[in-house]
């Protein structure tokens, strides 16, 4: 078809509205453009001279408000003809556009023919001759050579012809053949054209066809007689072309023009019902929130405009379709139903194509699926129901006449469709925001508890409580988890809250599920089938199951705890929202008991300060103590030595300098001490871990204190299995070692007897250790003055068998080695029976293997 006089620029951003839009303008030949938003529209409409614009009134980034008001300001574009195209549910608001400069309006739910009249209207006021192309044309003339001329010259315009001879084989073709026009001569043998058109206009289904006579009377009575019977308009003879043509393509537009009228009217009547209905629906979608009252209140007002017998509203839900209003004229249906959307091939299609589909005759249509009921459907549309272009359900009618639907009614059910989601997010808004506030009330009640609590278990208990609020839990246990690795459990169930101290159970606890918790930090629901194994959480009833799920306390990325919740007779679970909250909530108490405990390390700290520094000024006074004690003898010693050498035995001499040598290396022992305790205390000492051979060590200081044994007729021996390797540092071992058996040498009569014994500790803990001990057979320890040993604050000191001096420093020293070596020391004894101190550390790899 050739290009119309006329150039129209489309501006929508749905795409399946542009495409309907366009095809139904260029079908009539006119030039079209596209655009999908009011940006790219404006920058066409700068570049490109348009003499119509179909205008979209709902766009993103500029709407069509937006635009025409651009256009208007404008003075280059503001003669610009706009025509809206506006949804049915907005209808209303087309007066802010007609005041804006939009010269008329088309609801999206349009037909052909308006579309067709509007864009005419304001861009064919004077139609060319070309209007009449194409049309159907019954030429009856008694002369032949006059019918094949004219039939000639509209064969070459683009008409379909049928010629008749007489007036009676007219009458005969027009009863089975459709024509837009009939030239009919006025003079003819048998039935003259008077006749001829007085029959045509007599019968219903001929009388809305223009006659023009053809004929050589010039009288004016002739032609008013011809007037009289229904003729539109006179040609004369002989036929000049280019007056048949003329006359021709006036009456076909006036034809045209008249009918366009009449479905206008028409159309604009069904529009107007529409509208209001849409009015109406749009008020109860304003002022009514429950769901299942809105939805058959919207299947009503459908009813005023478009004729059904059973009509259907089903939401969508995962992968299946749920009833949620429903109406049925012709038979009562009681039951429910809920099936998945690819049960029904048209509801799978409507869903995927975002857009009504239409059965006209379910009889002849292969998508369509009997449902087996005892009123079947004949007709049928199935409109989805779309939220943001996101389809939420479906709208469906059925009529059970032989009237089918038709698209008018598909884009009317269609329009109904986007106020049943309209009034579906109203509702679901309302109850969102119902849940919200309750929400929201529950989760600063529990976080107020929750920071006003004083103590770890008040927070912990808030917790239970709180969190038991938020999903009505029936069961709430919560596990913290200590730096030692012990438990702290609560247990809150059916409102009674119990408090479980120091509970060793942490490698059960990171097994499983659980342990899968504390490893990723995130929550996890598992199945009531793992619920007693992995929370020890249990129904008081077998047949109650219950929904369950994990959430790790978590503050500053470590996960602290562990909280168990278990609602019964809950099978679906715990949705997403319902464990966000419970997070929420549990990380506020995972930062309360954080701070908690950082507040009780502060006082330890604070504690152990005042203590260490309490433990340094009595530390110092042993040390000015048991440092000035050995100088006196040493100094009087010496001194009288110095003064009386002269006079001094022999024997008098020997018996000073071995007094002055006992004091000096007593001394010195004592500073070595305290040299190694101070770098101990300060940090410097550094703590190098290596394979160890305890026999070699405990051989090497035999060896050194030998001397001194024997000095005192002491046995010393060792009794240690070969290649008995430690994971420690050697040189503090060593230290260790040389003090307890010194220690035991100091304390034990001549005659007595001192072993040093190495063997694997007999231990059920996951740790191999290696046991030392150095038992003596010397004078004991009392039972009080045990509760004195390794303690810095008590100045604990007892003279050897050989009035050896002491200060105490040397246990403190090996308890600090053997701490750090990740062992542990401890003494047994027996006063007058002997006395035996014993150490653990690890077992090297290498004993292990062995």
């Amino acid at each position: 078809m050739a290009k119309r006089g006329g150039h129209i620029l489309i501006v929508d951003d749905n795409r399946m509205n542009r495409f309907k839009l366009s095809r139904g303008v260029q079908q009539h030949g006119y030039t079209v453009e596209l655009a999908e938003n009011g940006t790219q529209a404006l920058e066409k409409l700068r570049s490109t001279l348009f003499d119509l614009v179909l205008l979209d009134t709902k766009m993103p980034d500029m709407d069509g408000y937006q635009l025409l008001t651009e256009l208007k300001q404008d003075d280059s574009l503001k003669d610009i003809q706009v025509i809206i195209t506006i949804p049915a549910s907005e209808i209303h608001e087309v007066t802010k556009y007609l005041k804006m400069g939009a010269v008329d309006y088309i609801p999206q739910a349009f037909d052909a023919i308006m579309l067709k009249t509007r864009i005419e209207t304001y861009l064919d006021k004077n139609l060319s001759s070309d209007v009449g192309k194409g049309v159907s044309i019954l030429v009856v003339d008694d002369d032949q050579t006059t019918r094949l001329k004219i039939s000639k010259s509209l064969k070459q315009q683009g008409h379909r012809i049928q010629l008749a001879e007489s007036g009676e084989q007219a009458l005969q073709v027009v009863k089975t053949n459709h024509f837009d026009v009939i030239l009919l001569d006025v003079i003819m043998p048998g039935i003259n054209g008077f006749e001829v058109c007085r029959h045509l206009k007599a019968d219903p289904a001929t009388n809305e066809i223009p006659v023009l006579f053809m004929t050589s009377l010039t009288a004016t009575e002739d032609k008013i007689k011809g007037f009289d019977v229904g003729a539109v308009d006179y040609i004369t003879k002989p036929i000049q072309q280019e007056e048949l043509l003329a006359r021709l393509n006036a009456h076909l537009r006036i034809r045209t023009l008249t009918q366009n009228l009449a479905s206008s009217y028409a159309n604009e009547q069904k529009r107007r019902q529409l509208s209001d209905t849409l009015r109406e629906v749009a008020k109860i979608v304003s002022i009514t929130l429950r769901q299942d009252q809105v939805l058959n209140l919207i299947l009503d007002q459908l009813g005023r405009v478009v004729s059904y017998d059973q009509a259907s509203i089903s939401l969508l839900v995962g992968q299946e379709l749920l009833l949620a209003a429903r109406q049925h004229k012709l038979e009562k249906i009681t039951h429910e139903f809920n099936i998945p959307i690819n049960h029904f091939p048209l509801n799978h299609l409507a869903l995927q194509e975002k857009y009504p589909i239409l059965v006209a005759d379910t009889r002849k249509d292969k998508r369509w699926k009997d449902t087996g009921r005892n009123v079947p459907t004949r007709s049928f549309i199935n409109a989805p129901l779309l939220v943001q272009n996101r389809p939420i359900g479906l709208l469906g009618i059925g009529r059970c006449d032989d009237i089918p639907y038709t698209n008018d009614d598909a884009q009317t059910v269609f329009a109904f469709a986007m106020q049943v989601a309209i009034a579906l997010e109203n509702a679901r808004l309302a109850e969102r925001t119902e849940t919200a506030l309750h929400e929201t009330r529950g989760l600063l009640e529990g976080t107020e508890a929750i920071l006003e609590a004083t103590e770890l278990p008040e927070i912990c208990r808030n917790l239970a409580i709180h969190l038991r609020k938020l999903v009505q839990a029936d069961e709430t246990l919560i596990h913290l988890v200590r730096h030692d690795e012990q438990q702290i459990s609560m247990t809150a169930q059916s409102g009674t809250l119990s408090l479980i101290e120091q509970v060793d159970s942490y490698e059960a606890l990171m097994t499983g599920n659980s342990g899968t918790v504390f490893e990723s930090g995130q929550p996890l629901q598992i199945n009531p089938d793992n619920l007693i194994a992995e929370s020890d959480l249990e129904s008081d009833e077998p047949d109650k199951q219950a929904a369950t799920v994990l959430l790790p306390l978590a503050s500053h990325g470590e996960v602290i705890g562990l909280v168990t919740i278990a609602v019964h007779q809950r099978n679906n679970g715990f949705i997403n929202r319902d464990i966000e909250l419970l997070m929420t909530l549990a990380s506020q108490a995972a930062t309360a008991i954080q701070r908690k405990r950082a507040e009780v390390a502060l006082q330890q700290a604070n504690n152990e300060l005042h203590k260490l520094n309490a433990d340094k000024d009595k530390f110092f006074s042993i040390m000015a103590h048991d440092l000035r004690g050995p100088f006196m003898p040493l100094i009087g010693a010496s001194q009288l030595l110095n003064s009386a050498i002269e006079v001094l035995s022999p024997s008098d001499i020997q018996e000073l300098t071995s007094s002055i040598y006992r004091t000096a290396k007593n001394t010195h022992n004592l500073l070595e001490n305290l040299l190694q305790w101070s770098q101990l205390q300060m940090g410097r000492l550094e703590y190098q871990p290596q394979s160890v051979d305890i026999l070699k060590v405990i051989d090497k200081n035999i060896e050194l204190l030998t001397e001194n044994a024997t000095s005192k007729e002491i046995a010393l021996k060792s009794e240690v299995r070969p290649e008995l390797f430690a994971y420690a540092d050697i040189h503090m071992i060593d230290t260790v070692i040389r003090n307890l058996v010194s220690n035991a040498l100091k304390f034990t009569p001549s005659g007595g007897t001192i072993t040093v014994i190495a063997k694997p500790q007999n231990d059920t803990s996951s740790t191999e250790q290696i046991e030392v001990n150095v038992v003596d057979t010397g004078i004991g320890i009392s039972e009080e003055d045990l509760g004195k040993l390794f303690r810095i604050d008590v100045h604990h000191t007892t003279h050897g068998t050989n009035d050896e001096h002491g200060s105490g420093l040397g246990l403190l020293m090996c308890q600090e080695m053997v701490k750090k070596n990740e062992g542990k020391i401890w003494v047994e004894s027996t006063p007058g029976e002997g006395t035996t101190f014993t150490f653990t550390v690890p077992l090297a790899k290498e004993t292990v293997e062995a």
